[in-house]
């Protein structure tokens, strides 16, 4: 049986047979591997560590400075694209995703439930590159 994957909305209808992901293996394997890590070690942490969190965010090639603050519901997409400057916040349910690179400056701070996004496609073209 061959399912025929679509997106619909209001307007049109886009065909996803022919879709491949633009993605390398090594990239959805570094997903992967911090999406565990993300699950198991960052999201449960207690809310005052903000250290705890540093530390797993530069293990995965986020550079991080001193003083910032990282709250656990945060979500970062791939933490090698994030850098943030000393005293930076990214606040409770923020959702970071870092496709391509993100810097936050000195002292700056992202609020509670935002969202940062550093991805687009070309809307015009039926594969959505």
């Amino acid at each position: 049986m061959h399912l025929k994957r679509t997106v619909k909305n209001s307007t049109n209808t886009v065909e996803l047979r022919g879709y491949s992901s633009h993605f390398s293996l090594r990239l959805r394997f570094g997903r992967a591997l911090w999406g565990l890590v993300w699950l198991m070690f960052f999201r449960p942490s207690p809310f005052p560590f903000h250290g705890w969190r540093r530390m797993l965010l530069r293990l995965f090639g986020a550079k991080i400075g001193p003083e910032v603050h990282v709250y656990p519901s945060v979500l970062v997409w791939a933490p090698w694209n994030l850098t943030m400057a000393e005293g930076s916040s990214l606040g409770p349910w923020v959702d970071c995703y870092c496709v391509d690179k993100i810097e936050l400056g000195a002292w700056a701070v992202v609020s509670q439930r935002s969202f940062l996004c550093s991805a687009t496609h070309d809307i015009r073209s039926p594969k959505l590159d």
